[in-house]
């Protein structure tokens, strides 16, 4: 039962094991909860970066191809060709950019969100009823061209990095919380069947067992599944695993 291996197949295997997994150390069982949160966060983490890594790449490309040349110097955008121009535009969503001052806030009402971009300010609008103003007289220090900002714009790919490592540590306390939760629960389970189980194996347990529960969303990520309630099965597969090895410690000697 050393090998993080070992444990994994345990705490699938379940309720047979519940003895064995139960002696196990605390901090054994926080280590291997480690180790499965890494490895399945890091799998479900791979699509967010290639997701994220291609919609910077399509970024770049349409800032290249779409967006006009420009310098902005002393808190004033100035841009070189004809005007309005559409950066991108969709049903609900329209981003134009305009030096000249003909073009006004009344181009996006017909859209739920969009951004207006002017000589001097920025317009956001964030839905029918929100919108915010930007003013460039607040960067005045501030220097750049186009060129300077498309050799910038890749640099969002290194976000992705921060993210990762973001998510998958907010992923482990999560899971911690969960594994204390079903604890709880659980402890009111096996006084209802009269096991006797101190509050901390049960903890231990329950760190265990979200391994099926975190293999499945993995997968059910993976495959771009989405199954309504899952919380609730997630939760479900977890207790049913708790109430098995309540029934084989109730008849272990």
């Amino acid at each position: 039962m050393d090998h993080i291996y070992s444990q994994f197949i345990a705490s699938l295997i379940g309720p047979n094991e519940a003895g064995q997994l139960k002696k196990q150390p605390l901090g054994r069982a926080f280590l291997y909860l480690f180790v499965i949160v890494l490895v399945f966060g890091l799998i479900c983490s791979a699509l967010f970066v290639v997701d994220y890594n291609r919609s910077v790449s399509d970024i770049l490309v349409m800032f290249n191809e779409k967006a006009p040349d420009f310098t902005f110097d002393q808190g004033e955008l100035k841009a070189t060709g004809k005007m309005p121009v559409v950066i991108e535009q969709s049903k609900d969503m329209i981003v134009i950019v305009d030096t000249t001052g003909k073009t006004d806030i009344s181009a996006l009402d017909k859209y739920e969100t969009g951004v207006l971009i002017t000589k001097n300010k920025m317009i956001d609008k964030k839905s029918k009823v929100e919108q915010r103003v930007y003013l460039f007289d607040s960067y005045k220090d501030w220097k750049f061209t186009k060129a300077d900002v498309a050799r910038w714009l890749p640099l969002l790919r290194w976000f992705s990095v921060g993210i990762v490592f973001f998510t998958v540590a907010g992923l482990f306390v999560l899971k911690l919380i969960d594994a204390l939760i079903l604890a709880v629960i659980g402890l009111l389970m096996y006084s209802i069947m009269k096991v006797k189980l101190t509050f901390g194996d049960l903890y231990k347990l329950s760190l265990y067992y979200l391994t099926l529960p975190i293999v499945v969303h993995t997968v059910l990520i993976v495959t771009r599944v989405g199954i309504p309630s899952f919380t609730f099965i997630y939760y479900l597969i977890a207790l049913v695993y708790l109430f098995g090895a309540a029934k084989t410690l109730k008849n272990t000697p």
